[in-house]
């Protein structure tokens, strides 16, 4: 029975054929993602697309098929990966395999990885599925299968946690079992306009220009289920071009740890804006509102807060617990010198006034600063290398005006996650990091080395007097494809300094405790079957 239905499933495939520029690329697709985006640092991908509202849309890189940018995609036996059906209004294709493995040796390390979970030893996501066009109807059944092993390790102590969990649905482990769940994962239906998209998804969502952190949206968590009108591609004005995506989403808790038993909404948009006279230059904006889905009520400005004061004395916030991110961000891109610089800046809290964010422009802010740069070299390769810094660590005058973590409010107590993750940037609250990548690709083909230095939660600093938790890791990466297969490999080594936070006990005459060192390995391999 099963291959039956298997054969017919290929047969409308082969009758159908994949469809021109319908579909979307999931946030975080392995190689692919980057891929474009080097594309575009070399003049050969239009430079008016931003980069900072993804998934990106096959009509955006007018890709026939948005999982075969360099024509390596070879026939197979079914011939699904080069057939195109451009005359009539049906169409079905089936959407890339793909297994992606992970393995942490001695603690839970990763983030930007979707359904994934933080855990130690084995975890493994399975995805797939199918796409299917009616007219400007798409359907787009793309469901994830997360298995974690789930072992125990050292747990934070109490103490340690107590400043953060209050605020925070961010378990440290998912239970104490084998964990396994299903996610509808990149899944949508939509009416697709021209350049406009209105649907139901539960698809992840990126905004920003960061390539390793977003601070309001990113794939760090599991998709949530959302409603969105958004661009598909950048619509052209006398001024200049604009990207869009408004949405209206929920999110849920992880389940394990003691929150209120209520789902929250989230109002959400963000607005891209490219000037006609400033060629590469990308001007943005981000804002989302959440609050639990008792407290909403009938008030349309719950519904729809979006357009609301950015000033806290022209708006009601204190007295509903409804919690409020912003950030502005500009994209340049130099396609001559193969460059792009970038810079995200957001607010965890609405200012007082104009006064009081000139006086204290730093209070509750959280800052993303990167560059990248390609260089060519002789033998038609190229280096690539890419710097960037979050810093979500609060300000000194954090002693005289706490603002608290990123990501966390005392009326929403979940925090700003979703399925026990953040939904920004997966360093999390508090945290800061520095990432120097230099890697060589030709194509699809990559093998590259990457730094980082990651501070954890510096909460912890300001409340208890705790040293800082410090990682230091050093990571090795590759991809190449096989035919229809695109492989890829991550080793890294990461090294922690006062682990958790921990301190050792004082050395006999010295009045400080040594810090509580920690070494984790962690290991990647993902493989990616394009039919």
């Amino acid at each position: 029975m099963k291959r039956s239905i298997f054969k017919i499933l290929i047969a409308l495939v082969l009758l159908f054929g994949p469809l021109v520029q319908a579909q979307n690329l999931p946030v975080g697709t392995p190689v692919l993602e980057e891929y474009y985006r080097n594309l575009q640092l070399l003049g050969k991908l239009d430079s008016n697309i931003s980069f900072t509202i993804r998934p990106l849309t096959s009509l955006a890189l007018q890709q026939e098929n948005i999982y075969n940018p360099d024509t390596s995609l070879l026939k197979d036996s079914t011939g699904l990966g080069s057939q195109s059906f451009h005359a009539k209004r049906v169409g079905l294709q089936l959407l890339p395999l793909s297994l992606q493995t992970q393995y942490n040796s001695r603690n839970p390390y990763g983030w930007n990885d979707g359904p994934m979970i933080p855990a130690r030893g084995f975890q493994t996501l399975l995805r797939g599925g199918v796409f299917a066009k009616y007219g400007v109807l798409s359907i787009q059944l793309m469901p994830e299968l997360v298995f974690a092993e789930n072992k125990a390790f050292t747990e934070i102590e109490p103490a340690k946690l107590s400043p953060r969990f209050p605020y925070y649905d961010l378990p440290q482990r998912f239970g104490i079992k084998p964990y396994f769940n299903f996610f509808p994962g990149q899944s949508s239906i939509r009416l697709n306009l021209n350049r406009i998209s209105f649907g139901l998804s539960s698809e992840n969502l990126s905004w920003g220009p960061g390539i390793y952190n977003s601070l309001l949206m990113s794939n760090n968590a599991p998709g949530f289920y959302h409603l969105t009108v958004n661009t598909r591609r950048p619509i052209s004005t006398p001024i200049g071009s604009f990207e869009g995506q408004l949405i209206a989403g929920r999110l849920d808790g992880s389940g394990y740890q003691a929150k209120p038993d209520d789902w929250r909404y989230l109002s959400g948009m963000a607005l891209t804006y490219q000037p006609k006279w400033v060629p590469g230059l990308f001007l943005g904006l981000t804002r989302s509102f959440q609050m639990y889905s008792k407290e909403v009520g009938s008030s349309i400005s719950n519904y729809f807060p979006l357009l609301q004061a950015f000033e806290k004395q022209k708006t009601n916030e204190d007295a509903v617990n409804r919690d409020q991110l912003t950030s502005a961000f500009i994209r340049w891109l130099w396609v001559p010198a193969k460059v792009e610089v970038y810079f995200e800046y957001g607010r965890n809290d609405h200012s007082g006034n104009i006064r009081d964010f000139t006086l204290q422009p730093e209070h509750s802010r959280a800052h993303t600063l990167g560059l990248k740069k390609v260089i060519g070299v002789p033998s038609g390769s190229f280096i690539n290398l890419n710097y960037e810094m979050t810093q979500m660590q609060q300000p000194s005058s954090a002693f005289i005006r706490n603002a608290g973590s990123w990501y966390g409010h005392n009326g929403v107590v979940h925090g700003y996650t979703h399925g026990g993750q953040v939904l920004g940037a997966g360093i999390g609250p508090g945290a800061n990091s520095q990432t120097l990548e230099i890697s060589a690709f030709n194509g699809l083909e990559l093998y590259g080395l990457i730094m980082e230095r990651y501070v954890h939660d510096t909460y912890a600093e300001i409340t208890n007097g705790s040293k800082a938790w410090v990682d230091y890791s050093l990571e090795l990466r590759s991809s190449k494809t096989f035919k229809n297969v695109i492989l890829g490999a991550r080793l890294k080594a990461i090294g922690s300094s006062n682990y958790q936070w921990r301190l050792k006990n004082p050395v006999a005459g010295s009045s400080e405790a040594s810090g509580y060192d920690m070494f984790n390995l962690q290991a990647q391999i993902g493989c990616t079957y394009r039919f």
